[in-house]
């Protein structure tokens, strides 16, 4: 069994190579019998232990990733533990922290390939924090960007982010300090913050903007407004079920009369061709990221492989 530290997930794992890896984890021609489990929230005197797993049987792969919340530990240690699906032994145990923010980049990546304009040449990022760079990134990789806006409440945080993403990228990046006018200039919005109250006025929104809402993953949290789902003409999620425990912004009007789940697709449907992203340049479409444990363990497959490729990793025996 292998040891894979963060710092080594950080080298083997490219935003490219993870990236197509889950546009392949939701097509049905290539991965049509995955099994997902759903994230699991067992609580603690304070906080809770959360799980989250699944079985990919065509990349022979199956695990869970794992880690404690616990109020006041912004950055908790996540690990996933890998299988395969042949042998009862494990492969790896792999620090998780730098995998999940590379696949919760390389999601809204996805989305954003399949949902947004191909011509869309700018973006705005709303949060500024550990998340907010590989949704940037991502974004970067499927389109054409040639300019970013950046708007968080931490005047600090914010104006690091865009100088840190200009030498990163390569590209013109725009610390702003009013969100509306942030969300109004760009035909790609991420919001990637820990908000419990929607983060900006879907008034502002202009037509053919997508939307990637990639922060709440509890149904406590809300970074989208009722007036923006009103206006999304397509709205996705990675897994339908788990949406419905975990997002927040549809689970707080959902028996109100602007929004059904019956309207809501599933990102694999997109993927595999059996729904469509868009239907027109003037749509805005609004992709719902809570992260599934499926994306954890074929990104984690992808890292062990490559770890033995490179010899990286402490091999032990338990």
């Amino acid at each position: 069994m292998l040891i894979i530290k963060d710092a080594e997930v950080r080298e083997l794992l490219k935003m490219d190579d993870c990236i197509s890896l889950l546009k392949q984890l939701f097509d049905d021609t290539l991965h049509p019998q995955s099994e997902l489990m759903l994230r699991q929230r067992l609580p603690l005197p304070s906080g809770s232990l959360q799980v989250m797993g699944g079985v990919i049987p065509n990349s022979q792969a199956s695990g869970l990733k794992t880690y404690l919340s616990i109020p006041g530990n912004k950055s908790p240690q996540m690990v996933v533990l890998l299988f395969g699906t042949e042998s009862a032994e494990p492969l790896a145990i792999i620090g998780a922290n730098a995998l999940g923010q590379i696949r919760t980049g390389a999601i809204s990546g996805v989305a954003t390939n399949y949902m947004a304009n191909p011509s869309a040449s700018t973006v705005s990022i709303i949060g500024s924090g550990f998340q907010a760079s590989s949704q940037l990134e991502a974004i970067c990789k499927v389109r054409d960007i040639e300019k970013a806006f950046v708007y968080s409440t931490n005047y600090q945080n914010r104006n690091s982010f865009a100088e840190m993403m200009r030498a990163n990228l390569d590209i013109d990046v725009i610390a702003t300090n009013n969100v509306d006018e942030t969300v109004n200039s760009a035909e790609i919005i991420c919001t990637i913050t820990n908000s419990i109250n929607p983060v900006f006025d879907g008034s502002f929104v202009n037509p053919g903007t997508h939307i990637n809402a990639a922060g709440s993953n509890s149904k406590a949290r809300r970074e989208i407004d009722k007036t923006t789902i009103q206006r999304s003409n397509v709205i996705v999620v990675d897994d339908i079920q788990q949406a419905q425990i975990e997002a927040g912004d549809l689970i707080s009007i959902e028996n109100g009369d602007a929004f059904c789940w019956q309207d809501v697709l599933s990102l694999r449907s997109v993927v595999s061709k059996k729904s469509m992203g868009r239907y027109s340049e003037k749509d805005i479409t609004l992709f719902e990221s809570q992260g599934i444990g499926t994306e954890d363990v074929i990104s984690a497959m992808y890292v062990y492989h490559k770890a033995l490729e490179s010899k990286l990793g402490e091999k032990v025996n338990l």
